[in-house]
């Protein structure tokens, strides 16, 4: 008989697996309604459930695992005149931040954060990364530390809020107020993909995970081709 633990841990996976079955069912009505052309390219039930379990590891492994990242992929799409459906590497680049250089010289960053770190009262900065870099490792100590130890600190942190902010798991907006703090009023975007989608996975669990995200057809030929017991679809399916 297994323990109150290992039951708690199979009964979490078991959620982890089914959440991440209904969240690619999902993804796909929204694509599947976007492109109209998409059965040219999943013209098939084996090859939307194909699909689907190669844009699950492709999103996983690129990174995209957040609302933000996944919403601002589907506002691209909205966009696009094709109406053909896209690869999975074509979605995560609509998924990222254009822009390559949205980020200040790490020096020159460093050398803003020095001059507000001694301030007094209103600061002013150029960069939000800047400003949630310096507040990470502390205005205060920043003007205490010396030139090397502070220099040092500085960048690792501007580096990390730069990582976050270029992968959409931070956002934060510019602020100008005399404590020289970050305006979270965009809060950090929580994860809807886990980093991988079962913690130890053994071939089994993705197996699972592949069983869920794939099935029968359903009765509805209006809708895509997915599992009609999948509570997420039941109703519409069965309508």
């Amino acid at each position: 008989m297994n323990s109150p633990a290992v039951v708690a841990q199979q009964q979490n996976q078991s959620s982890q697996q089914l959440q991440l079955a209904q969240f690619f069912n999902q993804l796909f009505i929204e694509l599947q309604a976007i492109f109209p052309a998409w059965r040219q390219a999943l013209p098939s039930v084996e090859h939307i459930n194909a699909a689907k379990r190669n844009w699950m590891a492709a999103m996983i492994d690129a990174g995209i695992n957040t609302q933000e990242q996944i919403e601002q992929g589907l506002s691209k799409a909205r966009l696009k005149a094709s109406p053909f459906f896209p690869a999975p590497g074509e979605f995560i680049a609509w998924c990222k931040p254009e822009a390559v250089n949205q980020f200040p010289d790490p020096e020159q960053a460093f050398a803003e954060a020095i001059r507000n770190a001694g301030k007094i009262g209103t600061r002013k900065w150029t960069h939000a990364a800047i400003q949630e870099a310096a507040t990470r490792v502390g205005l205060f100590d920043l003007s205490r530390m010396n030139a090397a130890e502070a220099q040092k600190s500085f960048l690792s942190a501007f580096k990390k809020v730069c990582d976050e902010m270029g992968s959409g798991t931070l956002r934060i907006a510019l602020s100008h107020d005399s404590g020289g703090n970050i305006d979270k009023s965009k809060p950090s975007s929580q994860a809807v993909l886990p980093k991988r989608p079962i913690p130890n996975p053994t071939p089994q669990d993705f197996e699972q995970v592949k069983r869920l995200i794939g099935g029968e057809k359903t009765r509805s030929q209006a809708l895509p081709n997915y599992d009609r017991n999948d509570p997420l679809l039941r109703n519409e399916a069965e309508s």
